[in-house]
């Protein structure tokens, strides 16, 4: 999906939140800024009076501050600002985790933190680092690819290595 495609969506979306409220309610929404997200794009809602200008101060107590664009179907939906921490972390910590697996797979640093932080034994770490050697992945696909090595170490899924 395109940022134009997304940002189609979410006028659309908005359009429909617009239909929606009271022909006597002076507020509506609009688009505002976006960030994308690798899963979504976000963006805030800002509040308008009915004929088009812009709220000095939002007028509603709201703890929905914008929508998302899913980018796999373009379902887009209200999040709250937990919602949007929560994106914010969860692309933190993918981006952290993809940068983890690039420098144990091409500097072979950061090994003290895979046998950490998935409770593996030296031999599981030397097994760990011989499968990471062959496998390719994206920053999307990394967290289910490291999480399906680390399982197939645990169940002895890698022939011909001593456990």
């Amino acid at each position: 999906m395109t940022i134009q495609e997304a940002h189609s969506i979410a006028t659309d979306f908005v359009e429909r939140h617009n239909k929606m409220r009271s022909a006597n309610s002076d507020v509506r929404w609009r688009v505002g800024r976006m960030i994308e997200f690798t899963e979504c794009y976000y963006f805030d809602h800002i509040y308008t009076h009915a004929d088009g200008r812009d709220w000095d101060v939002a007028p509603v107590a709201s703890s929905q501050t914008g929508f998302v664009v899913s980018k796999y179907d373009g379902y887009a939906r209200t999040v709250t600002r937990i919602d949007l921490i929560l994106l914010k972390e969860e692309e933190r910590r993918m981006d952290e985790l993809y940068e983890l697996a690039l420098n144990v797979k091409e500097k072979k640093a950061g090994l003290d933190i895979i046998k950490s932080r998935y409770g593996l034994n030296t031999k599981q770490l030397l097994i760990f680092l011989k499968v990471i050697q062959k496998e390719t992945f994206d920053r999307l696909t990394v967290t289910a690819k490291l999480e399906e090595i680390i399982k197939n170490i645990r169940q002895h899924k890698y022939p011909g290595e001593s456990y």
